[in-house]
């Protein structure tokens, strides 16, 4: 747009109604005011998201291919927020989030999938996994999650007795991976066919040490 544009449009706008001005405006800036609006709402949300304070996250899990009740999700999220540690919900929080891989017919949202959960574990943002078999034959086959010998004490492994999975591997023998957990109230459904949940942990995040605290506290939860 050019200067003797701009003074064009003022010497029109003089002798006209408020009504004509912004019908005049619209016709010919209509255009520019979008762009403008557009540009200016996008300006904002990357400033917002630049600037706002992120939250401490006390502890992050997801479920994969397991569908769990409104109160176990709220369990994994909200009721775990104090014996994690949590003090103040505007600077902290714990995170659950469910995942469903899809089918394999479906080459690129299963990828797409697997390829999240593996991004999560890279970047050591993912405390603990609830699988069916599927997910748990995909991700433990790669030597996703540590030894469990690594993570809980001796007391609770042992108290767990017919309920430790355990994966064998070519470099370093059988190591104890995953925890069946099938029995736990909160678990709804697994994939079609399956009737079987585990937890399993990466062992990579800075909060390794809260794992005996949380894994005392889900099996301990009854629905309450």
């Amino acid at each position: 747009m050019q200067r003797r544009d701009i003074w064009k449009a003022k010497e029109v706008l003089k002798d006209m109604s408020w009504q004509e001005r912004i019908d005049y405006i619209w016709s010919y800036f209509g255009v520019y005011i979008i762009i403008g609006t557009v540009c200016l709402a996008v300006l904002i949300s990357i400033l917002a998201t630049v600037f706002r304070p992120q939250k401490e996250v006390l502890l992050s899990g997801v479920s994969v291919n397991v569908t769990l009740t409104e109160e176990g999700e709220r369990y994994l999220s909200d009721m775990l927020f104090a014996p994690m540690g949590g003090t103040d919900a505007q600077q902290q929080m714990v995170e659950f989030t469910p995942r469903f891989l899809g089918s394999k017919e479906d080459y690129e949202g299963y990828s797409a999938q697997v390829m999240g959960m593996v991004a999560l574990v890279a970047a050591q943002s993912l405390d603990y996994a609830i699988l069916d078999k599927e997910a748990l034959e995909q991700f433990a086959g790669g030597q996703m999650f540590d030894d469990l010998r690594n993570l809980l004490t001796a007391e609770q492994i042992a108290a767990l007795e017919g309920k430790v999975i355990t994966m064998e591997y070519e470099e370093v023998g059988a190591i104890p991976v995953a925890i069946d957990i099938s029995a736990l109230p909160f678990i709804k459904e697994c994939a079609p066919g399956e009737k079987t949940a585990f937890i399993a942990f990466p062992g990579n995040t800075p909060r390794t040490e809260k794992l005996v605290t949380f894994f005392d506290h889900l099996l301990s939860w009854q629905g309450k």
